[in-house]
């Protein structure tokens, strides 16, 4: 649902965050210490979670979807936001 040029952005930004979450691996395998299923656990319930957030996507199947933020200013896509004021301003401007 975002543009190309912030789907690139966001696309890098989720590599970014694997690359940091990477330090904390070697202390995931070392929670076999404590308990030997303990590093199963952790990561079936990274996956669950992943699974969770993923399903609250909307479908895009045929959808053609923007290719610059201008083209969504220039649509009058409203913004998701609780204030109709700032909406309007957005979507005026």
């Amino acid at each position: 649902m975002f543009p190309t040029q912030l789907r690139a952005q966001g696309s890098a930004v989720a590599s970014v965050c694997v690359m940091v979450f990477q330090f904390f691996i070697p202390y995931i395998v070392y929670s076999s210490n404590h308990s030997e299923c303990l590093p199963f656990l952790i990561l079936a319930g990274l996956s669950f979670v992943g699974a969770f957030f993923s399903l609250l996507l909307p479908e895009t199947t045929d959808v053609e979807l923007p290719d610059t933020i201008e083209v969504i200013l220039s649509a009058h896509i409203p913004f998701a936001t609780h204030d109709s004021n700032t909406c309007k301003t957005l979507c005026n401007a």
